[in-house]
């Protein structure tokens, strides 16, 4: 089981090892968007513990331990980790932190020997979590847990919804207790299914919890949410950041050096790419097609929406429903908090094929997507369409990033 730091992934490994066994754990490459030092012939952070500055033939610093010390490590993380990223650190420079505090030795590794920068973006390496060998020695070499964004490849999808998902999304509200006041409307514009090209780009793997919105706040740029007017209980680190309009949402993004994603990639998150040669839709739910009240948090289409059959009544910390990630490890695309994207409201899709769209040009709503806490089975499907206006706030409306992959 994965835990919401990546540290899980490491659990099956922990168990067959004795308390004695030496790790090895390798840090997680940065790159010159790192708001810490880089120097080009390195890939570590040349501000971590440990690392030899200035030392051009260094790569990134490997840390040895026992696996009682990795035990410790998995204590220290899910604190550190949350922290780190809300100043902004690489989650590299959080694990060479925690790394010395749980006695582990750091041991700088020559550069050839280092994990390869990725050419063609700017993002973080891609680590690969778990067990990557051993050893001459018999050291057993881990990777650090994988960064805070997910590498969405370009490619075409199935954008919207066939009539088939257009009935399932009708019979989903009328097995709810207010099904007599269901609307074919409701669903209208989901349709028509279309192919839609996107080119390679960069999505937040979860949404922007409160600790992270933070520093934006305390910078001067964003706008503080209006917690203090009755909303205290969201006022949560953990939590997403809701009673955020459309413009603050998309303040932090460009702060966070990303924009809010295009309801197109928003989709292709979350369902995935669907069969184009087919026109044939993806999954209808992040997980698959089959809607189980389990893996989100959702609520009901019922004169009292909050629905407590999933562990919460209202928001819910970020990453509580791992088994509900999309197969790219993406978090709470359905439930939770609904998500502002950057795309103007339009009742219809063009049904031409498109690449890389960005919606209408102007409007008077922005669309909403994802279904929060509220919000019953027929609007947590990836193809269900909401819209607000921009100066919205409410306790279930939240956002998540992009940026582009180029």
């Amino acid at each position: 089981m994965r835990s919401p730091t990546g540290m899980g992934d490491y659990g099956a490994t922990m168990a067959l090892l004795k308390p004695e066994a030496r790790i090895l754990i390798v840090g997680a490459p940065t790159n010159r968007h790192s708001p810490v030092s880089w120097h080009p012939d390195r890939d570590d952070l040349s501000g971590s513990p440990g690392a030899r500055r200035g030392d051009a033939e260094s790569g990134c610093v490997r840390w040895l331990g026992t696996a009682a010390h990795l035990a410790t490590l998995a204590r220290l993380l899910p604190v550190v980790l949350p922290l780190g990223s809300s100043m902004r650190l690489p989650a590299s420079f959080a694990v060479a932190v925690v790394c010395c505090a749980a006695g582990l030795h750091a041991i700088p590794v020559a550069r050839g020997d280092s994990p390869p920068r990725p050419s063609g973006h700017p993002g973080p390496a891609a680590a690969k979590l778990g067990t990557e060998g051993a050893t001459g020695d018999g050291v057993v070499v881990l990777r650090a847990p994988a960064g805070d964004q997910v590498l969405l490849r370009a490619g075409v999808f199935v954008m919207g919804s066939s009539d088939e998902e257009f009935t399932t999304a009708r019979t989903l509200c009328q097995l709810e207790a207010r099904q007599a006041d269901c609307r074919d409307e409701w669903f209208a514009a989901e349709q028509a299914a279309h192919a839609v090209y996107l080119s390679d780009y960069w999505f937040d793997r979860r949404e922007v919890t409160v600790a992270r919105y933070r520093p934006c706040v305390a910078a001067g740029v964003c706008v503080a949410p209006p917690y203090a007017e009755g909303a205290e209980r969201f006022d949560r680190p953990e939590l997403p950041v809701v009673l955020v309009s459309w413009n603050d949402a998309r303040r932090f993004c460009a702060w966070a050096g990303g924009r809010l994603p295009t309801e197109a990639e928003w989709e292709r998150a979350a369902r995935g790419l669907g069969d184009p040669a087919k026109g044939v839709p993806g999954r209808r739910f992040p997980w698959g097609n089959v809607y189980n009240p389990f893996l989100s948090n959702h609520g009901a289409f019922a004169v009292d929406e909050l629905d407590g059959r999933d562990g919460f009544l209202e928001l819910a910390p970020v990453g509580s429903f791992p088994d509900g990630r999309t197969p790219e490890g993406i978090e709470d695309l359905a439930g939770n908090a609904e998500e502002w994207v950057a795309d103007w409201f339009a009742p219809e899709y063009p049904r031409a094929d498109a690449v890389n769209p960005k919606g209408p040009d102007m409007g008077d709503r922005r669309v909403v997507r994802g279904g929060g806490y509220p919000h019953g089975s027929a609007w947590l499907r990836g193809a269900a369409r909401e819209k607000e206006g921009p100066g919205e706030r409410a306790p279930w409306l939240g956002f998540r990033c992009a940026r582009d992959g180029g």
